[in-house]
C-alpha cells in the first residue's frame, strides 16, 4: 500500500488536496457546468464512467458527490486506492473544482452513510461527501486542470476571478454556439488553448 501511495500518478496533487473539498469532472462536463453556471446532481445528463456509480449513495439520493480531504491523513492514505483514480480518470484532461467550504451550507459528511441502513448502495470510504443542492459557480475558488497523460500528473490552477473577466476576444473554435456568449466558458477555453502547446 505504501508503495502504491508513493508511486501514484497523482502524487503531485497531494499537497494541494490537503484539507480542501472538491468536485471533479471531464472537460466536456466542465464546459456544461460553466455554461449553466452551476454544478448539478447527475440525473442522467452525464454518462457514468464506472457501472457501480449508478448505485452510489449520493447519486441514489440526488446529491452532488464531492471529495473532502479534511480528514485524518491515515484514513486518506488507507483509502487511497478507492479515490485516487478519480483524479486521473479522464484523458488527457481531468477537471477538478476546488470549492469554498465556507459557502457550502449543509455538506453531508461520509459518516452519514450507514452500510446497514443504506443497503445496495456504495460510497468511497472516508473522503466522499455529498451536497444536496446545486452548487453555483460563485462557490468555486479554483479550477485545477489535471494533465493526466503524464506520470506524475501535471496541473495548472486557474483562480475563479480569471473567468469572471470581461470578454475581450471571440471564441472562434468549434464549441457549442450556446456557450459562446458566456464569459466563463470563453475565458476558460482561451486559457486552455494557451496551455495546449506546453502540456498536451
Amino acid at each position: 500500500m505504501l508503495e502504491s501511495y508513493n508511486l501514484s500518478p497523482i502524487r503531485s496533487l497531494y499537497p494541494i488536496l490537503k484539507d480542501r473539498i472538491y468536485h471533479r469532472c471531464s472537460l466536456q462536463n466542465c464546459l456544461s457546468i460553466l455554461s449553466k453556471k452551476a454544478i448539478e446532481p447527475n440525473s442522467g445528463q452525464y454518462e457514468f464512467t464506472y457501472p457501480q456509480s449508478e448505485h452510489n449513495f449520493g447519486h441514489r439520493n440526488g446529491w452532488i458527490c464531492l471529495f473532502d480531504f479534511k480528514q485524518d491523513p491515515f484514513h486518506i492514505y488507507i483509502a487511497h486506492d478507492t479515490w485516487s483514480t478519480f483524479f486521473q480518470q479522464y484523458k488527457p484532461i481531468t477537471i477538478v473544482f476546488e470549492l469554498n467550504r465556507k459557502k457550502l451550507d449543509g455538506i453531508i459528511p461520509n459518516e452519514y452513510y450507514d452500510s446497514k441502513k443504506h443497503k445496495r448502495t456504495t460510497r468511497i470510504p472516508y473522503v466522499e461527501a455529498w451536497y444536496p443542492r446545486p452548487i453555483h459557480i460563485s462557490k468555486i475558488d479554483k479550477f485545477i486542470i489535471v494533465f493526466t497523460n503524464r506520470d506524475p500528473v501535471d496541473y495548472y490552477i486557474i483562480c475563479a476571478k480569471e473567468l469572471r473577466k470581461p470578454i475581450n476576444r471571440k471564441l472562434e473554435i468549434g464549441f457549442n454556439q450556446d456557450c459562446t456568449n458566456n464569459k466563463y466558458v470563453i475565458n476558460f477555453c482561451h486559457i486552455l488553448l494557451e496551455l495546449k502547446a506546453k502540456y498536451l
